[in-house]
């Protein structure tokens, strides 16, 4: 074996305990642990495509999403009118590992709005 291969074996263990150690797996249901973040909405926009919504907050890099939002009866537009500009409070799952440490992405598993959850995991309430 030569001193290249070597050193390339080497880094591809590197990588793959980087993975192992500091990317544990993501699990997509309710054991995952949930932040409440609340904000004024600056940006409420959604995807035709995915059917997801996403949300923007006043003072807050992340970008939150609402997946297939658009599916489960949301109205993208009446949620835009009614409440960008407005607070509101998101429940989203907390991922302080992964990609959301680097990207600031957040899903959404609840939506609050002048007290009434109008959202929460697959279940849509209509704005009042």
């Amino acid at each position: 074996m030569t001193w290249f291969k070597v050193m390339a074996m080497m880094a591809g263990l590197l990588v793959l305990a980087f993975f192992i150690l500091f990317m544990p797996p993501i699990y997509h249901d309710s054991a995952e642990p949930e932040r409440t973040v609340a904000g004024v909405v600056t940006q409420l926009d959604w995807s035709e495509e995915s059917q997801d919504l996403q949300i923007r907050l006043a003072g807050d890099s992340s970008h939150y999403y609402l997946n297939r939002a658009l599916g489960m009866g949301i109205d993208g537009a009446k949620w835009k009118a009614s409440m960008l500009g407005d607070t509101v409070t998101l429940e989203v799952v907390h991922r302080p590992w992964g990609l959301a440490r680097w990207t600031g992405v957040g899903p959404i598993r609840g939506v609050i709005f002048h007290g009434d959850t109008v959202y929460r995991t697959g279940r849509v309430r209509p704005l009042k």
